[in-house]
């Protein structure tokens, strides 16, 4: 005998295994919300009598990448201890005003995270009350630091404040150690002496029809032949030489590799270009692309983009 199925029930749609997901969806998010940990203590405030602060995240949040790029962008979390690891940080007002030996200008307020392995990365957003940052690290190294002078406009009047650590790269489970220091400060002044100086030292060669002028730089910093390294006092006929104290500089561009030197013992340094491209180096090719290993002193100079691209490899 055959059967009428309702369609409730022989369509793609079932209302019974869509409740029944979505309260299984639910309740992972209700178990994955209460095994939130977020940081011990979860706050703190930070006085001229209290001047230092210190909670730890055991566990740390899970991978979140809102709030990398350009210019101060707030990360979005949806809970403490999930993605996000959130600390409330009070500044007390006697951090602003001037009494005895602490003065307010000489201060800064010191963030720093570190943590293990250093193979994770973690970046660090300083927010007001209003959820603007005024402060950030994403910059991934360990340990992390932020720092906000005690004099920042409004810093006073703005909390309390919230610092926001988000694992940029890595896995949770390890987590890290925060302090945050009422930190002394000493504004740079004034020292006077020569101001610095910029020389350009530009590519001898010229441009053609098939040079295309975007040129590789590497440095080897302790080349292995001994004479394009030298320090010498100097005699009554020859003056003192400084030459490459800081490496040898290699130069790759299309069709040439020029050996760089710089003799520092003068100011500007005398600067020497000498073209070292091996035949390879000198054939067709769209455009070269120069490495220098500063572990074994070679150069390296290859043309990627044609299809019959060779390579030369000079050892200094």
């Amino acid at each position: 005998m055959k059967k009428n199925h309702p369609v409730s029930e022989s369509a793609f749609f079932n209302p019974r295994i869509f409740a029944a997901f979505m309260l299984c969806s639910f309740g992972a998010w209700i178990a994955l919300l209460s095994f939130a940990v977020g940081p011990a203590p979860m706050s703190g405030t930070l006085s001229v009598a209290s001047p230092h602060l210190t909670y730890t995240d055991p566990i740390g949040p899970v991978p979140n990448g809102t709030g990398e790029g350009v210019g101060f962008s707030s990360p979005v979390c949806a809970a403490n201890g999930v993605d996000c690891s959130i600390y409330s940080l009070t500044l007390d007002p006697s951090i602003f005003v001037a009494s005895g030996s602490y003065d307010p200008i000489q201060h800064i307020i010191l963030i720093q995270l570190s943590w293990s392995p250093s193979a994770n990365s973690y970046a660090v957003f300083v927010e007001d009350k209003n959820g603007n940052v005024v402060g950030s690290n994403t910059s991934g190294f360990d340990p992390t630091t932020v720092a906000i002078a005690v004099t920042t406009a409004g810093l006073n009047t703005n909390g309390p404040y919230t610092i926001v650590t988000t694992l940029e790269q890595g896995s949770a489970g390890t987590g890290y150690t925060a302090n945050v220091t009422l930190a002394p400060y000493s504004p740079p002044t004034n020292v006077g002496g020569t101001p610095p100086r910029y020389q350009m030292y530009e590519f001898p060669g010229s441009q053609s029809s098939n040079s295309g002028l975007e040129p590789s730089i590497g440095v080897d910093w302790n080349p292995n032949v001994s004479s394009l390294k030298q320090i010498a006092p100097g005699n009554s006929s020859v003056g003192p030489t400084r030459l490459n104290t800081g490496g040898i500089t290699m130069f790759t561009e299309t069709f040439d590799q020029f050996q760089v030197g710089f003799d520092d013992c003068s100011s500007p340094a005398v600067n020497t270009w000498t073209n070292t491209a091996f035949i390879a180096q000198q054939t067709t090719t769209l455009d070269a692309i120069g490495f220098t290993d500063h572990f074994t002193s070679a150069a390296l100079g290859t043309g990627p983009y044609n299809p019959g691209a060779l390579a030369a490899m000079m050892v200094d």
